[in-house]
């Protein structure tokens, strides 16, 4: 019952709630390791999308580490996937928010190896979405849109349309990527939509923060804007703040590209960027907000702010990578 009124506030949108329900599940598990395994996912995924992803990182990988596939696997047929698989994706993506691309990328393909190993059609279009995301991540436009139409492929034979709509959205993102601006925009419009009128408000503020990217690379300064305000609206709403530090940066990106009188409210956008992004000890990309703000104090003149924002760049590349210039955990 707990694990069903979980998922209900998860897919409303009430992060905080769903929060407080796996913690109750994690209190009440004891010693029994397949309620443990259920807590631990739980709180996993609530945590990675309120932006706290250290501790997303912990529960993912004591979730995992509980996991025993011959025994745990028949609870696909209850929860509606792998928890094992479940708790590598979200280990994955909680690493490269850290600042750890190999290691995301790792835990990436042993989550899809493991969905494909059990021959768990659901669980298998989960790992394939979370693998079109870490492309989406690593910024790898033609990767993203071939995970993405796989994905499409995939679920449509299958009539899982929950993940159809993901798909269309990292494929409108892939295709943007590649300079096919307009095509891209439409297909993501059409996934947002079809989401939307499932009901769906997870991962909205997110998608909407992505489409005003693709608006800003395109010089739709108006469209950017209306899509970034209805995804700071969501956010106040929901409590996802996973992608908060780039909703705020380009915020600032398209008051910048607006013109010069928005400036002083572009600065205070990428300041608040910084602020998110320095709450993290290590970032993936966490070097755009500092570089923004930099970006921003140029073109107000302002040499202070300039400053703050190239010695953030620095001092955050430094922490986000190794001699070798990757991330290790």
């Amino acid at each position: 019952m707990a694990w069903r009124l979980w998922q209900f506030y998860l897919v409303r949108g009430e992060l905080q709630t769903a929060r407080e329900l796996g913690e109750e599940c994690l209190s009440l598990a004891g010693d029994d390791t397949t309620a443990l395994l259920v807590a631990h996912y739980a709180l996993a995924l609530c945590l990675f999308y309120l932006g706290e992803f250290a501790p997303t990182r912990l529960h993912a990988e004591q979730g995992t580490a509980l996991y025993y596939a011959q025994h745990h696997h028949a609870l696909a047929s209850l929860y509606g996937y792998d928890l094992g698989m479940a708790c590598l994706s979200y280990a994955a993506q909680a690493l490269w928010m850290l600042g750890y691309p190999d290691q995301a990328q790792q835990c990436c393909q042993e989550a899809l190896a493991l969905a494909r190993q059990l021959s768990h059609p659901f669980s298998v279009a989960f790992g394939l979405g979370h693998k079109a995301v870490l492309h989406q991540f690593r910024r790898e436009g033609r990767a993203a849109c071939e995970s993405a139409q796989e994905l499409i492929t995939f679920c449509t034979e299958r009539g899982f349309s929950q993940w159809i709509d993901m798909g269309t959205i990292l494929r409108g993102w892939g295709l943007a990527a590649q300079g096919h601006g307009e095509a891209g925009i439409a297909q993501m419009r059409q996934g947002l939509s079809s989401s939307q009128g499932a009901g769906t408000k997870l991962g909205q503020a997110p998608v909407l923060a992505q489409l005003a990217e693709v608006y800003w690379r395109t010089a739709q300064t108006a469209a950017g804007l209306q899509a970034l305000t209805e995804a700071l609206a969501v956010m106040d709403t929901t409590g996802e703040r996973w992608w908060a530090a780039e909703t705020y940066r380009l915020k600032g990106e398209l008051l910048l590209q607006q013109g010069a009188l928005e400036a002083s409210e572009a600065e205070r956008c990428f300041q608040h960027a910084m602020d998110i992004a320095r709450q993290l000890p290590r970032a993936t990309g966490c070097h755009k907000p500092g570089a923004a703000v930099a970006a921003a104090g140029q073109a107000y003149g302002s040499q202070r702010v300039a400053g703050a924002g190239l010695r953030l760049v620095h001092r955050r590349i430094g922490h986000c990578r190794s001699p070798g210039g990757q991330g290790t955990a």
